[in-house]
C-alpha cells in the first residue's frame, strides 16, 4: 500500500484565464521574466514554468485540472494566488487532490 503524502505548504497557482494568457505569451517566445514583470506576478520563473508545463502536458487530465484550478481558486483574479489556510494537498502535485481540513475531517474537492 502506497502512503499518500499530505502537505499544507502554500502553493502558488494562477486562474485558468490568466494561465492561458501566460501560455500564449510563452509560446510566442516572450521570456518568463518579461511575462512576470509585465503582469506583475508574484511568482518565480521555476514555479511559473512548472505551471505552464503541467497545463500544456496534462491539462486534459481531470485530476490535473482539479489540482491546477481547485475550488478555492478565484478564477477571475489577475494575480498569483496561494492556497488558503485550511487546505492541504494529498499526493504528488498535480496528480493528487486538494482537501479542506475541517474539525478532524477532510472534505475532498
Amino acid at each position: 500500500m502506497m502512503i499518500q503524502r499530505k502537505t499544507t505548504a502554500k502553493r502558488k497557482l494562477l486562474a485558468e484565464p490568466l494561465l492561458e494568457d501566460v501560455i500564449t505569451l510563452y509560446k510566442l517566445d516572450v521570456p518568463l521574466t518579461a511575462i512576470i514583470r509585465n503582469k506583475k506576478l508574484q511568482i518565480n520563473r521555476t514555479s511559473l514554468r512548472a505551471l505552464i508545463l503541467f497545463k500544456v502536458q496534462h491539462g486534459h487530465d481531470d485530476t490535473c485540472a482539479k489540482s491546477l484550478f481547485p475550488l478555492w481558486l478565484d478564477n477571475n483574479s489577475e494575480q498569483v494566488q496561494e492556497s488558503p489556510q485550511g487546505w492541504a494537498y494529498i499526493g504528488r502535485f498535480p496528480f493528487g487532490k486538494w482537501v479542506q481540513e475541517c474539525s478532524n475531517q477532510l472534505n475532498l474537492s
